[in-house]
């Protein structure tokens, strides 16, 4: 979402997807009759879902590009919630981010 930082293969994948309009011309559709947009994701699906949320409730102007691709209303927040998902930044947990995060303390 325009922030340098995060892991290479995660943003590769995550601008990869991000490239597909069709994909988001199907899903914009639907934004307008939800109130709450739960992002959710396992493993490197939490990865990309983490980042996808983090982009959607960016404030700043870094993230217009991506927004502008996304299309969700800017007076809507996504939540979040991810299971085994591994770390996809160097920066601290976003404070932009609400919802869970499960891990299992073994791995």
């Amino acid at each position: 979402c325009g922030r340098d930082g995060y892991h290479l293969g995660f943003a590769r994948e995550i601008g990869r997807i991000m490239e597909n309009k069709q994909l988001f011309q199907q899903i914009r559709q639907h934004w307008t009759k939800c109130d709450t947009l739960y992002v959710v994701g396992n493993s490197l699906g939490g990865a990309i879902a983490s980042m996808v949320a983090e982009c959607i409730n960016c404030q700043e102007d870094r993230c217009r590009n991506q927004q502008q691709i996304l299309d969700y209303p800017r007076d809507r927040e996504a939540r979040l919630i991810t299971f085994g998902a591994p770390a996809y930044s160097i920066h601290k947990r976003s404070p932009t981010l609400k919802g869970v995060r499960f891990w299992n303390k073994e791995d």
